[in-house]
């Protein structure tokens, strides 16, 4: 299925490699089987963002810190860095530090991109920043052990409401259920937040810019973004139908 998608047509556009994705999703969406279809809609999407996604920097092992920790530094413009902290969707946030208290050992493998959760600011930014050091000086701690540390720290109140089972509708948040479907979201989740307010920016620069000059090539870059921005919401969809059928076909269901 990948290779046939793949050959259908060239993919040097943002509009024909949108289309891919959405022809991937497609297929995917069209399994019954809800395990099977899960695992050909993380598949598509692993194989996806391989092919197409901006490379990051190699994950570099956590080395022993005197002090708390401080969020890398990311390659990115003083008006990205502002438009990340109006921008980010606090809701998602809030969903992926439920996420990282729940799979601690995710913090570790995430370290280049989840400095963007830093721009969170408040009791939700200090909570991510307490979860962040208490994971990066043991990791091997549980989610057990850290909601115990969590508490004594005076995060009691705060922590508890993230992990309530009602208010998140992702896998990841939840306390029981698929570890590998779980860990798979999260990935995702923490994909999707990072890039949404890129995204948005983007989209917005380039309405200005169409606004200003409307050419076929100002008016192709906006319509190729409003593209990416529904792929992203698409792809967040996806994540709350997984929890679904997670719910709906698990052990309970069967």
């Amino acid at each position: 299925l990948w290779k046939t998608e793949l050959a259908a047509e060239p993919l040097d556009t943002p509009e024909r490699r949108a289309g891919l994705k959405q022809r991937l999703l497609e297929l995917a969406g069209g399994i019954t089987d809800s395990s099977v279809r899960s695992e050909y809609q993380a598949e598509f999407r692993r194989r996806f963002d391989a092919l197409f996604a901006v490379q990051r920097r190699p994950f570099v092992p956590f080395e022993k810190r005197t002090g708390p920790w401080k969020p890398p530094h990311a390659p990115i413009t003083a008006d990205v860095r502002a438009f990340h902290a109006a921008g980010i969707d606090r809701v998602l946030a809030k969903a992926v530090l439920a996420g990282l208290i729940r799979h601690p050992a995710e913090i570790a493998r995430h370290m280049e991109i989840l400095g963007s959760l830093k721009l969170v600011d408040g009791a939700l930014g200090r909570l991510f920043e307490a979860v962040v050091d208490l994971a990066l000086e043991d990791q091997a701690l549980d989610s057990g052990r850290l909601i115990t540390i969590l508490a004594r720290s005076g995060f009691d109140a705060i922590a508890s409401d993230l992990l309530r089972a009602d208010t998140m509708p992702y896998t990841f948040t939840a306390e029981a259920g698929d570890p590998a479907r779980a860990r798979a979201d999260l990935d995702e989740a923490i994909a999707i937040l990072v890039a949404r307010p890129e995204v948005d920016l983007a989209l917005a620069t380039a309405t200005s810019a169409m606004q200003a000059d409307f050419t076929d090539e100002a008016f192709g870059r906006q319509v190729a973004l409003v593209r990416e921005k529904q792929a992203l919401e698409d792809r967040l969809a996806n994540l709350v139908q997984s929890n679904e059928d997670a719910r709906a076909y698990g052990p309970e269901g069967n």
